[in-house]
């Protein structure tokens, strides 16, 4: 913890807040730090205006939230590095938005790698890294998260896994891999059978009457 934050202090006085440092894949650490934890306290007390924290303060309330946020994503907590990267999808600048997605979703957020695989997917300026892609995808459909089933994911308007198998296909099928496309399509059949999503069932299997020779 001691290297943790002696490493937050000097980036933090070096850098902007919300950058990423170059070797952050190396330093952020795989699993939320209790530094961590201690400033998104902090930043959530910064939010609410708590007495504790705003008659000490001398800059405002959101520049200070700010900061303690991007310490904690430094310090390991997935969510404040979703808000960030939300934080720069929102003001268009997607490089700043996939590099912070990209550290989250290697550090165990299904959300991340789903809107990292987003954004790839959506750049149509410029050839797609499908490899990427592909493992953006794969690790969201292994990574776990709150909902049980995709059941519940559709209720609760999270993408389904069905749903990742099928764009996993597409991609698969991109970088000439039909085997592993089909396999990815009849995964997602059953998935969506399981779920009740017989349309989406039934335009999955037509895809894959149509890759069958």
């Amino acid at each position: 913890e001691d290297m943790i934050s002696a490493w937050l202090l000097e980036f933090s006085r070096s850098c902007k807040v919300f950058s990423v440092p170059e070797n952050a894949e190396n330093i952020v650490p795989l699993s939320e730090s209790v530094q961590a934890k201690v400033h998104l306290a902090l930043a959530n007390l910064h939010r609410e205006e708590d007495e504790r924290v705003s008659k000490q303060r001398k800059c405002s309330a959101e520049d200070a939230y700010s900061f303690h946020l991007w310490l904690s994503a430094l310090g390991g907590t997935r969510d404040s590095m979703n808000q960030i990267a939300s934080h720069w999808y929102e003001l268009e600048d997607y490089t700043m938005a996939l590099k912070w997605y990209s550290l989250a979703a290697k550090r165990g957020s299904r959300t991340a790698n789903v809107e990292a695989a987003n954004i790839l997917s959506a750049d149509t300026k410029t050839s797609v890294d499908l490899q990427l892609l592909a493992e953006f995808y794969s690790r969201a459909i292994v990574t776990k998260d709150e909902y049980l089933n995709d059941r519940e994911r559709r209720r609760n308007m999270v993408v389904c896994d069905y749903v990742l198998h099928e764009r996993l296909a597409e991609c698969k099928l991109s970088q000439g891999k039909r085997e592993e496309c089909m396999t990815n399509l009849r995964i997602a059949a059953e998935l969506a059978m399981h779920s009740g999503m017989f349309k989406f069932q039934a335009k999955i299997q037509e895809k894959i009457d149509s890759l069958v020779v």
